[in-house]
């Protein structure tokens, strides 16, 4: 049976910086599980077989058994020996208060939130006729976040699922596996093969794959456009150079530069002369690589190579090419190898070795390298009851920092301190952790130090590009024109960093908060920062009033982000057209049933598109609604706000937690989904809690005019909570979350 395992290492050559804290990997272990616990995975995995053309995204199923299941195991002693080392140097209770008394304490707690968690509350459902009352919300929030906490790992972080793009997948197996010409449950490796047949043989593969079946000597070199090393070369001047490349783009193209500059081919074995005959529609020594080289099948080919592409690639399969292999260039190709491997060697000192095990086996299979690489592997596994899959990223910390914000939303906070506690304990453990450092010691643990968050602010002013946007992971650095060479057929605008709305939005509204809370550190930077960044987001409206998602589907994600963004920046239905244009849209694409479902397609097809039956989603529920309760749509007409809360209630589950459903997915580009399974219940907490404040409960911002002297004065009052805000920027490996009168902190990736 396959066991989930959680900051565990295991392995000597795995490195860690913070004792394996956040890693999540499976490993199978042939006497875990009890017979009816094995018997229920069993009918977890036909169940999902029998529906997998309705329903076919996992609900991670295998993993929400195992961590509930492991609730009530004693929590790691690192964790609470840090805070008491805090307590130590900051003198605190100096009565005599031991480490053995506060471990006691902290498991009491843990064990009591346990026990509390097991009982959920009676759901209660809402019909037509009936108002969303504060009880109904309250109690929708309990169930909703009593569930949550259970499927919380003993680290502090909640494991969960990223998977999704099955292009990651045959890579790994190339390395580790291989299936026999009829094997596969149902024939599916003959199924598979006559599909690649019926649909042009192996020479309509997208260049990724051109590249990795050369490496396995399925496919000749000759039908690959070049990727010399020598770029590696060039000046860091040069308008193309790597460098100014998006870090995606250059991890992947770095590996196969020197896997192509090399023209490596592993052994020609049984198996891969039987490959030869087996995925191609004419004999293998007939096959014109020339013409390969363009050959793309319909379905992966998303983005056609434009023509000046074309000139080059033929350039440099025709004349530079050649003339590399003969002396006295030969040289330059020697020197380029040689730098190109400097940098991979470098990218896996700095990434703990996750990118380029091939390399590795191709230079050294005995190397501590290769080895390093080998004891990796696990930690890019998921298995649930859809079977096994393979992650390109983890979301440790992204699911814990949106997990607090969920929390810290409702008026609930108190009732769930052991929660937020260990999940504070592993942001902390993580990297740099200053969140939750003004509430009680006791309820969420130690603080850190706040130069960690004014380093992250100062990272954050300098990503800022031209336009007043924001990227995703560094400056942006390259033309747009630069595109126009981008080699990868099934992506679109990869090759480059891109401005996002959601990452410029979540930027306003971390740094508005932090002015507010710290208005001592680069005021007029932050002013101005703020500024263009709002002009970003008003320029990159829609006519139809909506933004598109880069990072979610699709355009209610980007709705919501920009949303969120102009509210931070000052701005209300009533002063800004922007917004209102926003709440015409997201009312517009409402649905009978009060909910909101945007399909994949929209982020293919680049407009706004329903799914398949006009069915609705919890998770794009939320999200309008959330962008229209932000918006002010509540104060001018609450009905159809009221209409989508009332499809949330009722649609809770009777442990807690909400139905997974399609399209929930994030995204990385118009065509890389990937699947989010922790999303849903994240996402529906939010807008109930936010609800419950804002639609409910009104809170005057005049609050926090009152003086510091006055006794109802918000800093008197502990878990009083404003509206949550968060800022995300993993290249800063930087997040600063919920506002609150006594709360800032960043949080960093995931370890």
């Amino acid at each position: 049976m396959w066991k989930l395992k959680i900051a565990e290492g295991g392995d000597k050559w795995l490195t860690t910086t913070n004792e394996h804290v956040g890693r999540q990997h499976w490993e199978f272990d042939v006497e875990a599980g009890t017979l009816e616990e094995r018997a229920r995975v069993d009918r977890m995995r036909e169940e999902f077989k029998r529906n997998k053309f309705r329903f076919k995204q996992s609900s991670d199923l295998l993993m929400r058994m195992q961590v509930r299941g492991a609730q009530m195991e004693k929590p790691r002693l690192r964790f609470i020996q840090g805070d008491y080392k805090y307590m130590i140097k900051k003198k605190i209770d100096p009565d005599g208060y031991t480490f053995k008394d506060l471990h006691d304490d902290l498991y009491d707690k843990l064990r009591k939130e346990n026990l509390a968690c097991a009982r959920v509350p009676k759901s209660i459902k809402i019909n037509e006729t009936n108002e969303i009352t504060e009880e109904a919300i309250t109690t929708t929030l309990q169930r909703a976040i009593s569930y949550y906490s259970t499927i919380q790992a003993h680290d502090g972080h909640w494991p969960a699922e990223l998977a999704g793009p099955l292009f990651f997948s045959p890579i790994l197996v190339i390395q580790v596996y291989g299936e026999g010409p009829e094997d596969g449950e149902d024939k599916a490796v003959e199924r598979g093969r006559k599909w690649i047949l019926d649909h042009g043989g192996a020479v309509g593969i997208p260049s990724w794959g051109k590249f990795w079946l050369s490496v396995l000597g399925v496919y000749e070199w000759d039908g690959c456009n070049p990727m010399p090393p020598e770029i590696w070369l060039l000046p860091d001047l040069f308008p193309i150079h790597p460098g100014k490349m998006l870090c995606y783009v250059r991890l992947v193209y770095m590996p196969l530069s020197y896997l192509y500059g090399k023209r490596f081919v592993g052994p020609i074995t049984g198996l891969i002369q039987s490959f030869r005959k087996e995925i191609f529609n004419e004999p293998y020594h007939e096959i014109n690589w020339g013409k390969a080289r363009n050959t793309f099948a319909k379905e992966d080919l998303y983005y056609p190579h434009p023509f000046i592409q074309d000139l080059l690639w033929g350039f440099l399969h025709h004349f530079a090419e050649p003339m590399l292999k003969k002396w006295p260039f030969s040289k330059l190709r020697d020197k380029a190898l040689k730098v190109t491997l400097e940098h991979i060697q470098y990218e896996d000192e700095n990434s703990r070795y996750v990118l380029c095990l091939i390399v590795y086996w191709v230079e050294d299979p005995d190397s501590e390298s290769y080895k390093r690489h080998i004891a990796r592997i696990p930690d890019y596994f998921w298995v649930a009851e859809d079977g096994m899959k393979l992650q390109g990223i983890g979301s440790q910390l992204w699911d814990a920092t949106f997990s607090i914000q969920a929390i810290l939303s409702t008026n609930l906070s108190e009732e769930y301190g052991p929660t937020l506690r260990k999940a504070h304990n592993f942001i902390k453990a993580s990297q740099v952790a200053l969140l939750l450092s003004q509430m009680p010691l006791e309820l969420v643990g130690a603080e850190t130090e706040i130069e960690h968050l004014y380093d992250a602010v100062n990272i954050v002013l300098s990503f800022q590009s031209a336009s007043g946007g924001f990227s995703a992971w560094e400056p942006r650095r390259a033309h747009s024109w630069m595109e126009k060479f981008n080699p990868t057929e099934f992506f679109e605008d990869v090759l480059i960093e891109q401005d996002h709305v959601e990452c410029t939005s979540s930027a306003v509204q971390g740094l508005a908060l932090f002015r507010k809370l710290h208005p001592q550190h680069r005021q007029q930077d932050i002013e101005s920062c703020i500024s263009r960044a709002k002009q970003y987001i008003e320029k990159t409206q829609h006519p139809d009033g909506s933004w598109y998602g880069n990072w979610g589907i699709c355009y209610t994600y980007g709705t919501w982000f920009a949303v969120e963004g102009l509210v931070a920046c000052g701005k209300n239905y009533h002063n800004s057209p922007a917004l209102r244009k926003a709440c015409k849209f997201l009312l517009s694409k409402q649905l009978p049933d009060g909910g909101w479902g945007e399909s994949y397609l929209s982020s293919s097809n680049k407009v706004y598109t329903n799914l398949e039956g006009n069915r609705s989603t919890l998770v794009q529920t939320a999200w309008a609604l959330l962008s229209l309760i932000a918006a002010g749509q509540v104060e001018i007409d609450p009905v159809p706000v009221l209409h989508g809360m009332k499809l949330l209630i009722n649609s809770q589950m009777e442990d807690g937690d909400f139905p997974q459903q399609a399209s929930k997915s994030i995204k990385i580009n118009e065509t890389n989904e990937i699947t989010e399974e922790a999303i849903t219940t994240l996402s529906n907490s939010k807008v109930l809690g936010v609800y419950e404040c804002d639609g409910c409960n009104p809170m005057p911002p005049e609050f926090w005019l009152l003086s510091n002297f006055s006794p109802i004065h918000p800093g008197s009052i502990p878990l009083l909570l404003s509206c949550p805000f968060h800022l995300t920027t993993s290249a800063s490996k930087f997040y600063l979350l919920p506002e609150h009168p006594s709360i800032s902190c960043p949080l960093p990736l995931n370890p």
